[in-house]
């Protein structure tokens, strides 16, 4: 298995975690802030996308580590 690529978007306020680029695949939406794709004939993830990236880790992040 290739090691994950992670990429963040600035402008899209987007970071995407890829398992395997380059493959057809079908979004599920999880929440209004995450999408997985997946192949359906490989029945594999493909990657993960988090949408609003930046506003989630602020809310999320304990405030000890602010």
């Amino acid at each position: 298995m290739n090691q994950p690529k992670i990429k963040y978007d600035e402008v899209s306020d987007t970071l995407t975690i890829s398992f395997n680029s380059g493959v057809q695949a079908t979004g599920i939406e999880l929440t209004n802030n995450i999408l997985l794709r997946i192949s359906k004939a490989e029945r594999k993830a493909i990657s993960l996308g988090f949408f609003d990236y930046s506003i989630r880790l602020i809310i999320e992040l304990p405030s000890r580590l602010r």
